[in-house]
């Protein structure tokens, strides 16, 4: 069986795991062993690109707030 086949059926599994287990618009919580490696990495990769936005906005906020001209941050 080629990997793409596997990836294909692995998707398949996590899928309708998740379609049985939660349904659709409530908080999921998902055991990280039923993501594939790959989309593991793609979701590390995301939650570091955010905490450098969040630390960017930080650092913008205690820039203004040492402005005269900007109160309400």
């Amino acid at each position: 069986m080629s990997k793409l086949a596997l990836t294909e059926i692995q998707h398949q599994k996590m899928k309708k795991l998740l379609d049985d287990t939660y349904p659709i618009g409530k908080i999921m919580m998902v055991d990280t062993s039923a993501i594939p490696p790959e989309l593991g990495r793609g979701i590390k990769r995301v939650q570091d690109k955010l905490e450098e936005l969040r630390e960017a906005i930080r650092t913008a906020g205690d820039i203004l707030k040492e402005t005269d001209t900007f109160y309400g941050f």
